[in-house]
C-alpha cells in the first residue's frame, strides 16, 4: 500500500469492495491527516501546513506520525522561503552596481519574503 493509505488504515479488501479512502475515514482528523500526506506527496507544503494545523488544534495529543507530518510541513514551507531569501540576498549584492532603481526593486522583494518568514 502507498504511504497515503496508511493514514486512514485502508485495507486491500476494502479497496476491492470499491470503498475509497474518503468513504472509509472515520472523521475529520483522519481526513486531515490523509490530506496532509497527499499534500506532502504533491510537494504542496503550504497546503500541508494548513491540514496539519487543523489536526493539531483538534484538542487531542498528536501521535508520532502526526508530529512528524506537522514538522515536515513547517520545515519545508519555511525552508523554501529561506532559500528564496538567500537567493535574493545574493542577487542584491551582485546587482548593486546596476543603479538605485534595480536595487530598490530587489530590496522591496526581499522585504516581502522577510514579511512572509516573520509571519510563520
Amino acid at each position: 500500500r502507498s504511504p497515503l493509505f496508511r493514514a486512514c488504515s485502508v485495507t486491500n479488501s476494502q479497496l476491492a469492495q470499491g470503498l475509497t479512502p474518503v468513504k472509509i475515514m472515520s472523521g475529520t482528523r483522519d481526513e486531515n491527516v490523509f490530506m496532509g500526506r497527499l499534500a506532502e506527496q504533491a510537494e504542496r507544503y503550504e497546503d500541508m501546513v494548513e491540514y496539519m494545523k487543523r489536526v493539531a488544534t483538534m484538542g487531542a495529543e498528536l501521535n508520532l506520525e502526526e508530529r512528524n507530518l506537522f514538522s515536515v510541513s513547517y520545515k519545508n514551507a519555511v525552508g523554501a522561503r529561506r532559500q528564496a531569501w538567500r537567493a535574493v540576498n545574493v542577487l542584491e549584492t551582485r546587482e548593486a552596481s546596476k543603479g538605485p532603481a534595480v536595487l530598490e526593486l530587489i530590496r522591496t522583494y526581499r522585504a516581502k519574503i522577510e514579511k512572509e518568514l516573520n509571519a510563520r
